[in-house]
């Protein structure tokens, strides 16, 4: 199954680089795509290539031409991958300041899911160990 990952970053060129660092090492399949996109539009605070692990065709970086917001840049990430590649089995969008622990684990657990259609991440805030992402724990009635 291919898995596309959809990492839109502003203003946050070093956690970006550590995001896809933490994913592309613990997982070494071939059937997972990163597209980083910067909507950043201050000079000197984007993501560069030259920081970007890079060699096996897994990364690429896109440079929004202004910020196009969340899911603006999310949606010129899936155009730009589209433009080379099918539709992918699963499309992950996230944000880039984020730590990936387990990459394998949690995409066998996405290829395993029978239909979700949305995933949301914990976010524990450090000093009150409060989650922060309370929102719509069940999927809603159709």
């Amino acid at each position: 199954m291919n898995t596309l990952v959809i990492a839109v970053a502003y203003r946050t060129p070093q956690e970006a680089v550590g995001f896809a660092k933490s994913l592309l090492a613990g997982y070494g399949g071939p059937d997972l795509h990163l597209i980083i996109v910067d909507n950043s539009d201050v000079a000197g605070e984007a993501v560069r290539q030259d920081d970007l692990p890079s060699g096996d065709g897994r990364v690429e970086l896109v440079l929004a031409p202004a910020n196009l917001g969340y899911f603006g840049g999310a949606e010129l990430g899936l155009a730009t991958h589209l433009r080379r590649h099918e539709w992918p089995d699963w499309v992950v969008v996230c944000n880039v300041d984020l730590t990936v622990e387990d990459p394998a684990g949690l995409l066998e657990r996405l290829r395993s899911a029978k239909a979700t259609s949305v995933v949301a991440p914990r976010i524990i805030r450090e000093d009150t160990g409060r989650d922060l992402n309370p929102f719509m724990r069940t999927r809603p009635a159709a």
